[in-house]
Formats: structure tokens, C-alpha cells, sequence
């Protein structure tokens, strides 16, 4: 089993490998390794080695096959984020939410679960989820501007303009640089 293992994931460095070191890759090369990379997932139960197919298939932009196989395996945290955010990519936003949901409950502490279902509330119209779950991740991790810029943004969306303003100008304070949170602001304060 364990060569098994090896060698599939061998093969998939070799597959990998040879198709991006050769400069510019076309549609044409991508479906073939789409599928092959596909047929690998069928033989192998190593979840791990579904991980590892489902995030390269990810990468590659080809979210319905990465969904696939990171529903392989949905009791590895790893595969179940995987699952959420492929979900979330092809705007399957209620699975992305229900994906989302089970690893929060399963594993509280992945703040970027908390991140990925605020967007996904955010395109089913849920704003009041959406904000509940931004201002979860930014008390847990505020390092990341575009979850002020959500969430200032969500606040002018449903015309809560004051709290956009504060919500935004402590964005700004910590991301100086970024013309997000300017124009965010710029549009807030224009709201008044």
C-alpha cells in the first residue's frame, strides 16, 4: 500500500512537472492532465493522495473536478475546506456554506473557514451572516484587509453607513496602502 502511495504521488510530481516546465500550457494539455489526474483519484482511497490531486486540480482552475475529489474524503479537515471553497469557486454557495458550516462546527479554530463563508453568504443575499462571520475572523486575525474591505463594503451595502465608516478607518489604519479601503471609504462618506 505504501508503495502504492509512493508511486502515485511520484507520478503526479513527473505529470505535473512536465506539463508546467514547458513553458505556456493550452487547453488541450491542461484536459489531459485534468483527466489523468482524475483517473488517479479513482484508484487510490490514500486520503492524502486525494488531497494532493484535488489541490493541484484546484490550482489548475478546474474547480468541479477538484470538488469531486475533496468529496472523497470530507471527514479530513484538509478535504473539507477543499470541498468549501471549490464549491464556493463554482458558485455552489449553499454547499460552500453547508462545507464551511461542518468544519467551523468540527474544528472552530480555522479563521479562513469563517472568511470563506462570509463571501459565500455574501452572494446569497445572507448579509447579516456574512458580517456576523467577517467580525468573527477579523477579532481572531486582522491582518487581512480585503476582510475590513467585506466588511465595510456589506456595511454600506445594507446602509449602515456609520459603521462602515468605523469598520473601514480602522482598515485603513492598518492598511495605509491599500486604495480598497480608500475607495470603500470615499463611498461610505459619501453616502451621508
Amino acid at each position: 500500500m505504501l508503495k502504492k502511495f509512493f508511486f502515485i504521488v511520484i507520478n503526479l510530481l513527473f505529470i505535473t512537472i512536465g506539463t508546467y516546465s514547458q513553458g505556456p500550457v493550452n487547453d488541450k494539455e491542461i484536459n489531459r492532465l485534468e483527466n489523468t489526474l482524475m483517473e488517479q483519484s479513482l484508484v487510490t482511497q490514500d486520503k492524502e493522495v486525494n488531497f494532493i490531486i484535488g489541490d493541484k486540480l484546484f490550482k489548475m482552475g478546474k474547480y468541479d473536478s477538484a470538488l469531486n475529489v475533496f468529496k472523497k474524503n470530507l471527514d479530513e479537515n484538509k478535504n473539507l475546506f477543499g470541498a468549501a471553497t471549490s464549491a464556493r469557486f463554482i458558485n455552489d454557495n449553499r454547499n460552500a456554506v453547508k462545507y464551511y458550516t461542518q468544519l467551523i462546527n468540527r474544528e472552530g479554530n480555522i479563521n479562513e473557514a469563517y472568511f470563506g463563508r462570509a463571501l459565500a453568504y455574501r452572494e446569497l443575499e445572507e448579509y447579516e451572516k456574512a458580517i456576523k462571520d467577517l467580525n468573527e475572523y477579523l477579532e481572531k486575525n486582522d491582518s487581512n484587509e480585503y476582510a475590513y474591505a467585506g466588511l465595510g463594503d456589506l456595511y454600506i451595502l445594507i446602509n449602515k453607513n456609520d459603521e462602515a465608516k468605523r469598520v473601514l478607518e480602522n482598515g485603513n489604519g492598518r492598511f495605509p496602502n491599500s486604495t480598497l479601503i480608500k475607495s470603500l471609504l470615499v463611498k461610505a462618506y459619501k453616502k451621508n
